[in-house]
């Protein structure tokens, strides 16, 4: 006849099968951080080798996002001032020519393509305008670079400021677009209005494309009903959109 085990037997019993498991676990975290030491001492040692470990061996490294793609590993993420590290590598090959509002809109590469695909919905007008400014920066990095992204500073943008203006898109909306630019400049940590007025600078472009696909009757919108999608292209609503379109940013000048 089988023995019945009483409750306080079975407790027990749970209670010893709770710390053998609890002594398991135990093995297994020591064991994991154990190796996670290991590692994080090897990647250590490639950083010292590679010259990374710190900013002094990063000086030529201009072209490639901030070397988040490390990990974070090595001093590089512990730059405190991130403004005087870009002043410091990137000033001498920074925007000069104009600052940079109306070098975007000089400059930038939208097309009719661009507009069909606003209008036909396969991507959106914030997609494109991100697409096209990372390909104006890969464009002029080695001679205009006006927009920086630390790949390890999750969603912030830094700009070439020149002439340190306080209100640098004031030059654009009030100024003259031929103007030259002032002595001097600084990197600066870019803000919600920058990034819209950069934004609204492409999508002007867009616009002006779009009008005279219209009146050429220009056969990427033929069966498109401008009437219906034409607000894809004449959207007023950054402020819900600013993080997306400041991700997608990101994303192209880090990756």
């Amino acid at each position: 006849m089988k023995t019945k085990i009483t409750i306080k037997e079975s407790i027990e019993n749970l209670h010893q099968l709770c710390l053998t498991q609890f002594e398991e676990l135990a093995k297994k975290v020591d064991d994991v951080d154990r190796k996670c030491s290991a590692l994080d001492t090897k990647v250590n040692g490639l950083v010292a080798k590679s010259g990374m470990g710190g900013m002094g061996g990063m000086g030529g490294m201009g072209g490639m996002g901030g070397m988040g793609g490390m990990g974070g590993g090595g001093n590089f993420i512990s730059i405190e001032n991130k403004t005087d590290y870009l002043n410091h590598h990137f000033g001498s090959v920074a925007l000069s020519s104009a600052p940079f509002l109306p070098f975007i809109q000089r400059e930038i590469g939208v097309s009719e393509t661009d507009v069909e695909m606003v209008l036909k919905g396969t991507a959106s007008i914030y997609d494109v305008v991100a697409d096209r400014l990372v390909e104006l920066v890969e464009k002029y990095v080695d001679t205009q670079r006006f927009l920086y992204a630390f790949a390890f500073q999750k969603q912030v943008l830094y700009y070439w400021n020149q002439g340190g203006d306080r209100d640098p898109c004031g030059s654009w909306y009030g100024g003259d677009e031929g103007s030259s630019a002032s002595e001097g400049g600084t990197w600066e940590k870019m803000g919600n209005k920058e990034a819209c007025a950069m934004f609204e600078v492409v999508q002007q472009k867009l616009i002006q494309i779009y009008t005279t696909m219209i009146r050429d009757k220009h056969d990427g919108i033929r069966g498109v009903d401008v009437v219906e999608f034409g607000h894809r292209l004449f959207v007023n609503n950054f402020d819900t959109k600013s993080a997306d379109f400041k991700k997608k940013l990101f994303l192209g000048l880090s990756g």
